[in-house]
């Protein structure tokens, strides 16, 4: 068996869940090199090996080293065009068969003893991939980000508040403030609140500000932490409660830049990273894990990996495209399209010929493509400015219609 088809195999046919058993591998094996026939005994032993996740693991790097990163220059919206880059950072998780938990261990309780993390770093404006890493379930996502903070300048930074973040109104307070009490005593006539506050036991400078949430937002907000709690055996802190009439956000950016009313909307590209996962998921059944072995699981991750940022390169140049015919791509729609008749297969396998992007091509303004909807989408209200309090409002309109 060669380097080559060894890739191809696990890369292409690991997408498919009824492929990924022995037989099946072995029978997928034959198909892409007639002159390797392998018993399932032989090929586990081959997956099964520390060797074969150490080359996988490389092919994977090579891969993302070599990526298709600037294939054209966007014109990007222009509540970002300050800023040369766009990342976006988040995990998912793999459950795996609790028989693994001392390798890849869980988080415990009710949930699974044994699961991995995937952490993507995303840059929105190119629409490519900056890592991919393959985490302990148990590392907290805060301390995820700290790995990258090289990738983050002075001036570019806006996350949503985690609640067990301290804010301090100076910087030599001894004490965290009451968030929501503060607000409501200062601010109390105010939707929009944007104030400089200090940031954890370091005291990090940072502007923080405060949305209003609409009450039927903040109603059920409420009735899903009193379930929470109650699920728990706990009773929810009055403290906490309060903080769910606001949505906060931290940013260094200055006002200069981004006013208080869009800083809201320039944080819904975060989901964009939501539905890349989403994506993987469907698409390419990234998290289905099936075995046992520590090496089968790694391996099998590897070559999930490899064709992730093999289709974000197909996905780049298809959005490319469809920008020329005034259209947006549709990250979930491609995955689908490719799914079917097992494209992505044959696209890991025998490359991108003419005829196959040809294809593609034609189906873009078809089947590709977003929906054309009333509704704004998160690039068209990064265009227009709409401001935060706008999309609250959208929000519970489109809640009151569906219930009617």
């Amino acid at each position: 068996m060669q380097a080559k088809d060894f890739v191809d195999l696990l890369s292409a046919a690991s997408t498919d869940p009824a492929i990924v058993p022995l037989t099946g591998l072995c029978n997928a094996l034959r198909e892409l090199n007639s002159k390797t026939d392998l018993t399932p005994q032989s090929l586990m032993e081959r997956i099964n090996s520390p060797n074969a996740v150490e080359f996988l693991k490389q092919v994977f790097q090579r891969a993302m080293q070599t990526k298709m990163s600037n294939i054209v220059n966007r014109i990007p919206p222009d509540l970002l065009k300050f800023f040369k880059n766009v990342w976006l950072e988040d995990c998912s998780e793999c459950v795996l068969n609790e028989a693994l938990q001392e390798t890849f261990k869980g988080s415990g309780g009710k949930s699974s003893r044994a699961s991995v993390k995937i952490d993507l770093i995303y840059e929105i404006k190119q629409k490519t991939i900056h890592s991919i890493d393959l985490v302990d379930r148990r590392s907290p996502d805060q301390k995820l980000a700290q790995k990258h903070i090289e990738i983050i300048k002075a001036g570019d930074f806006l996350s949503r508040l985690p609640a067990c973040v301290s804010i301090y109104l100076n910087k030599k307070d001894t004490d965290p403030i009451d968030l929501a009490k503060y607000i409501n005593q200062k601010f109390q006539n105010d939707s929009i609140v944007d104030i400089t506050v200090f940031v954890t036991v370091k005291r990090f400078p940072c502007r923080l500000i405060a949305y209003r949430v609409p009450q039927e937002l903040s109603d059920k907000r409420r009735r899903e932490a009193n379930k929470e709690a109650q699920r728990k055996g706990q009773a929810p802190k009055a403290k906490i409660l309060n903080r769910l009439d606001f949505t906060f956000f931290l940013t260094n950016v200055p006002k200069e830049i981004w006013q208080a009313e869009v800083i809201g909307t320039i944080y819904t590209v975060r989901w964009q990273i939501e539905l890349i996962f989403k994506s993987w998921k469907s698409g390419l059944q990234i998290n289905y894990l099936k075995g046992t072995n520590k090496h089968r699981i790694r391996c099998l991750l590897y070559a999930k990996l490899i064709s992730v940022v093999v289709l974000n390169a197909v996905y780049n140049l298809l959005d490319w495209y469809a920008q020329k015919l005034g259209r947006e791509i549709s990250l979930y729609k491609v995955m689908n399209w490719l799914k079917r008749d097992n494209k992505i297969g044959t696209i890991i396998i025998h490359g991108l010929s003419c005829k196959f992007m040809m294809s593609l091509i034609h189906e873009i303004p078809k089947t590709l493509c977003k929906d054309i909807r009333k509704r704004k989408t998160t690039q068209t209200c990064l265009e227009q400015g709409v401001s935060f309090e706008d999309l609250y409002a959208e929000y519970i309109k489109n809640k009151k219609l569906i219930a009617a």
